[in-house]
């Protein structure tokens, strides 16, 4: 027997230009459960469906969130669309931080970085990465081969 049930489809982490929220808005008007989810509030008035991260506790209970809100993707959506080349798990940075506190944080995100993304291929979901703008290009290419850039600003 089919499930009749539409297709869940999560737009996450971030609210880049409102992309995110307005493909979530089209896609229930299409009749698809679909559900638009960032880490942090902007300053520019796009409105998520769900902010993940909050401002109390810190980098620990952020940290804890984010586990949380993984999980809770895998077990409620059917496609997850990361967006702006983010997914759920953090990102490295090479910040040269002598600070012990970064140096254990980059560890941490180096091991689980992009990891979200074949865990939920194995479990069956479909996975989507829209790239919106400067995540998709390559900055140190642009500034030794272009002598005009906006690398170079």
């Amino acid at each position: 027997m089919a499930d009749d049930r539409p297709l869940r489809v999560l737009h996450t982490p971030t609210m880049v230009a409102g992309n995110p929220q307005s493909l979530a808005t089209a896609e229930r008007e299409l009749g698809l459960d679909s559900y638009s989810a960032a880490f942090f509030q902007t300053g520019y008035g796009y409105e998520a469906d769900e902010i993940v991260f909050d401002d109390d506790g810190g980098r620990l209970h952020q940290e804890w969130r984010r586990w949380r809100f993984l999980l809770r993707a895998a077990r409620q959506f059917d496609v997850i669309h990361f967006n702006a080349g983010a997914t759920i798990m953090p990102r490295y940075v090479e910040r040269g931080s002598t600070a012990a506190r970064h140096r254990l944080y980059d560890r941490y995100a180096r091991a689980f970085e992009l990891r979200d993304v074949a865990w939920l291929r194995r479990l069956g979901k479909a996975v989507f990465v829209t790239f919106l703008g400067g995540e998709a290009r390559l900055h140190g290419y642009a500034k030794q081969h272009f002598e005009i850039s906006y690398m170079h600003d």
